[in-house]
């Protein structure tokens, strides 16, 4: 439920929920399925930062990457306000003649370098109306290479996000037919080999177990409490999942942080204990703690399927949660059933024959 261009998109847009299914024929990835996390960095998108106060689900996300709709505020970069920044901050090359169905379309080509950024996209005007049909824009991060003289590659590069919005004409107005964001993420792992315990025995010895058995067992042995070195006076291999530290007692700052982190006293302090051993290894390999990241793809895309122009109001109560994912259970659905000829989208075609 869409006001029009002339107010807020996030603050008075309103969505209502008729249902939603989960695809079960493709293997899901618990772990990317969660949302971005750019506290703890374990899933965020590399180069980006999102702004404001809100936290936005996936629906209201996607939508505010329709930059010709968020006209007039700070959509993401390199578009940033579309009436005010646009024009100035890309380059456009001549225009050509298209057509969209039976309308006769401009296609504009623009680009913008913003190193190491680079910006290629097109944007599709009506001829007669001059409202914006289609907009393709793209952002890709040039490659780093010492050997240039802009120290970053022209010809490598790496796509972070593209999206592509079109609009189609209704009764004399202009309607979102669908918008498309892909964009690339970084996702951490968490460590295949790791601390699963640690037993404080004494003021001088903690007792530590590991996940899984330990290939090796090297001298590199550090702990770090509040940030600051205990001094270790000897390891004891229990079995090769197990090992006791016993601590020194040499001076008097050791003996403080030792009473603290030994202290029955609950505190967030003791989180900040660390326990590296660098070149401990299990026996595929994995050293301790170590946390492999992966580059990943992603997909959102919204397609309308019937513009209704009505006055309609649907209470608070049903709307769409914007800070609650879609899937969880306190997402509100609407009441009336889904019309007949409507249909759900999946993310892949199958092929019959396969």
């Amino acid at each position: 439920m869409d006001q029009g261009f002339s107010v807020d998109d996030y603050r008075s847009m309103q969505f209502g929920l008729f249902d939603y299914k989960t695809n079960l024929d493709f293997k899901i990835d618990s772990f990317a399925a969660k949302p971005y996390d750019y506290s703890n960095r374990d899933k965020y998108i590399p180069n980006a930062t999102f702004g404001g106060t809100y936290a936005p689900n996936e629906l209201v996300m996607l939508f505010i990457h329709d930059a010709i709709r968020n006209h007039g505020i700070n959509a993401y970069s390199f578009v940033y306000t579309m009436v005010e920044d646009f024009i100035k901050g890309h380059r456009f090359s001549s225009v050509k003649n298209t057509s969209y169905g039976d309308q006769k379309e401009y296609q504009i080509g623009f680009r913008k370098s913003e190193t190491p950024f680079q910006v290629r996209g097109t944007i599709y005007i009506d001829e007669g109306s001059f409202a914006i049909r289609k907009l393709d824009y793209a952002v890709y991060k040039q490659a780093f290479d010492d050997t240039s003289p802009s120290r970053y590659s022209s010809l490598h590069k790496t796509l972070l996000y593209e999206i592509l919005v079109e609009y189609q004409g209704y009764d004399d107005k202009m309607y979102l037919n669908y918008i498309s964001f892909h964009n690339q993420f970084k996702l951490v792992r968490p460590p295949t080999f790791f601390v699963k315990d640690v037993l404080l025995a004494t003021k001088r010895e903690m007792k530590v177990f590991l996940n899984t058995p330990a290939a090796n067992w090297p001298n590199d042995f550090s702990v770090k409490y509040q940030g600051k070195n205990l001094k270790i006076e000897g390891i004891l291999k229990i079995d090769p999942s197990t090992f006791t530290i016993k601590f020194a007692e040499n001076n008097q700052k050791q003996r403080e942080l030792l009473n603290l982190l030994f202290s029955t006293i609950r505190d967030e302090e003791k989180r900040s204990l660390e326990i590296q051993i660098p070149q401990l290894r299990d026996k595929d390999g994995n050293r301790l703690g170590d946390r492999k990241f992966e580059i990943m793809d992603q997909f959102r895309e919204f397609f309308t399927q019937k513009i209704v122009d009505t006055a309609a109001v649907v209470p608070d109560s049903l709307r769409v949660k914007k800070t609650f994912s879609l899937g969880v259970p306190k997402q509100p659905r609407l009441k009336q059933q889904l019309e007949e000829d409507f249909w759900m989208n999946t993310p892949l075609k199958v092929n019959p024959q396969d």
